[in-house]
């Protein structure tokens, strides 16, 4: 729970650390609280204009009074070159066995009629926590994804459009039992000379 994403070329996920607080309104002193922990995710497509946003709530620690049948309730904005096409995050209870989870839909808003056309977006989910004995709801909580692009540059195929996480360092794998074992024994016996360069992550 280091409270970062953690991301791939079209995925990414991270943990974050969180919290409630219940205050006196007559007094403002602190009278109960929650300890959660949110997961976020977020995946896209090579081959799709849309991509997903999901959060958990997971409560970790309650205590104290006014908790009991807490709830919570969200929703999703887009920063940038997107818009939310779906959103679901309904009313649900927190607590040690029950995880609110709401799940977004997020289109690119490029021009996908003309060619070679890109642009960049952020997801944004927010939620709030009520109770019946509450004055109101909570202030919002939100959590940002990492910025996601959509594209219709690929070669030879200018109506296709695809999103990607931006910032996804590009890895390629070989392995002595995959599609190229002979590529992997090579990077393999280059690796194991001590020269510059050799100290990469040695490939299975």
């Amino acid at each position: 729970m280091d409270s970062t994403w953690y991301i791939e070329r079209l995925c990414g996920c991270g943990i974050w650390r969180s919290g409630a607080d219940v205050e006196d309104v007559r007094t403002g002193r602190k009278i109960g609280g929650i300890k959660y922990i949110v997961i976020g995710y977020s995946f896209s497509a090579r081959d799709s204009k849309t991509w997903a946003y999901q959060v958990r709530l997971l409560e970790t620690k309650r205590w104290g009074r006014g908790v009991a049948g807490t709830q919570a309730s969200g929703s999703a904005s887009c920063i940038g070159k997107c818009k939310v096409a779906n959103k679901s995050f309904p009313v649900q209870t927190i607590s040690k066995s029950a995880e609110p989870y709401g799940q977004f839909f997020m289109d690119t808003t490029i021009n996908t009629a003309a060619a070679k056309q890109r642009g960049t977006g952020r997801s944004v989910a927010s939620w709030t926590f009520s109770n019946r004995e509450w004055v109101g709801p909570s202030e919002p909580a939100k959590l940002a994804s990492v910025d996601v692009r959509c594209d219709n540059a690929l070669p030879g195929a200018p109506r296709r459009v695809g999103c990607v996480t931006l910032a996804a360092v590009l890895v390629i794998s070989y392995s002595q039992t995959g599609p190229w074992p002979e590529v992997a024994k090579h990077i393999l016996d280059a690796q194991a000379t001590g020269l510059p360069a050799s100290t990469a992550r040695r490939t299975s």
